[in-house]
């Protein structure tokens, strides 16, 4: 059995664009994770409706839960991440709730630049692991990570143990673009209805050297 992973991201109103976050980090760990063969990540972008996330959570409980339950009951951890943004944090916060509500057991990560402030959610919200930074590598570690006792060796996280918020080492952004494989490898160009993306956002550089957004 393979290790369940989903993948979730809402673009603003604004901004419809395909999916290239997730896609980078799924692509990512496919090029790059150890466990690849025996992982399947799955990308839910909901494109500006969040009116089709209780949808979207009835079919998970219906079809997915027991697929999460079954690879708990073999040793795999399933993980629901979450790209987690102002405009959609409120509707994702709320859907992360109601995802351990339904299964304690799964593991909640949160990335993205809303949850920058790990404290703000790790002691109030069903959030197990924030990613600091850039995702590609630190999400690609910590899924390889055999335990939680190796998740301190992973740079560019936060989660709490003993009732104490643990962050480890920043992790340096990425420079080089090139070394870093497609999300087009991975996603679609047309939406869950079929129609195409009405646009594509695609990094040049990464993070800001002033730390402005600190």
């Amino acid at each position: 059995m393979q290790r369940p992973i989903w993948l979730l991201s809402l673009d603003s109103d604004t901004f419809p664009a395909a999916p290239m976050t997730t896609g980078g980090l799924k692509a990512y760990y496919q090029q790059l994770g150890k466990n690849a063969a025996q992982t399947d990540i799955q990308l839910v972008h909901f494109v500006n409706h969040p009116e089709h996330i209780p949808a979207w959570l009835s079919q998970w409980q219906a079809e997915e839960l027991p697929r999460a339950q079954a690879a708990i009951a073999q040793g795999l951890q399933p993980v629901v991440g979450f790209s987690v943004y102002t405009w959609n944090a409120a509707e994702f916060l709320d859907l992360m709730q109601q995802v351990k509500n339904l299964c304690p057991e799964v593991l909640i990560v949160a990335g993205g630049p809303h949850v920058q402030k790990a404290r703000d959610y790790l002691f109030s919200e069903a959030v197990d692991i924030i990613v600091l930074g850039e995702g590609e590598a630190t999400f690609t570690e910590f899924l390889d990570a055999p335990s939680p006792q190796q998740w301190d060796d992973v740079a560019g996280i936060a989660f709490v143990r003993d009732g104490e918020m643990i962050s480890t080492p920043e992790r340096p952004r990425f420079r080089n673009l090139n070394l870093l494989p497609s999300a087009l490898d991975v996603i679609s160009l047309l939406d869950s209805d079929g129609n195409p993306y009405d646009c594509i956002a695609y990094e040049t550089g990464r993070g800001c050297p002033y730390k402005c957004a600190l």
